[in-house]
C-alpha cells in the first residue's frame, strides 16, 4: 500500500501534519514500513518532512527532486520499521517548501 500526503499549498507551517486528513494512516493491523519518498518545492533539499509511527519519532527525510513524481531509483529512502495496529502513521512538515509544495509517500506491506 502507498500513503501519499501532499501539502494544501507551498509554504505550510512547520510541525503541520500532513498526515491528518488520510483516513489510511491507522489500521487495526500492523504494518511494515518498506521506504519513504518526498519531492516537491523548487530545489532538491531544501525542504522536509518528519516521520513519527505512533509517537516514536522515525527520522528527518528532505525532497530528493523537484517533481511530484518520486522515481524509485534516487527518491525511495528504505526504513524498515514496523507500525502496530491502532497506531497512526505521522508525517510533520519539518522544512516548509518555498514556491511548489511537497509530495510524500510512505511505502507499507501490507
Amino acid at each position: 500500500m502507498i500513503l501519499v500526503y501532499e501539502e494544501g499549498s507551498a509554504a505550510t507551517a512547520a510541525g503541520t501534519a500532513l498526515s491528518e486528513k488520510n483516513a489510511l494512516d491507522i489500521t487495526p493491523y500492523p504494518r511494515y514500513i518498506k521506504k519513504v519518498a518526498v519531492t516537491g518545492s523548487s530545489a532538491a533539499g531544501n525542504a522536509a518532512v518528519d516521520l513519527y509511527l505512533g509517537q516514536t519519532f522515525i527520522g528527518t527525510f528532505y525532497n530528493t527532486s523537484t517533481g511530484t513524481a518520486p522515481v524509485e531509483a534516487k527518491d525511495y529512502r528504505m526504513i524498515g520499521w514496523t507500525v502496530d495496529g491502532g497506531e497512526r502513521v505521522v508525517v510533520k512538515i519539518r522544512t516548509a517548501s518555498t514556491t511548489n509544495i511537497l509530495h510524500v509517500e510512505v511505502v507499507t506491506e501490507p
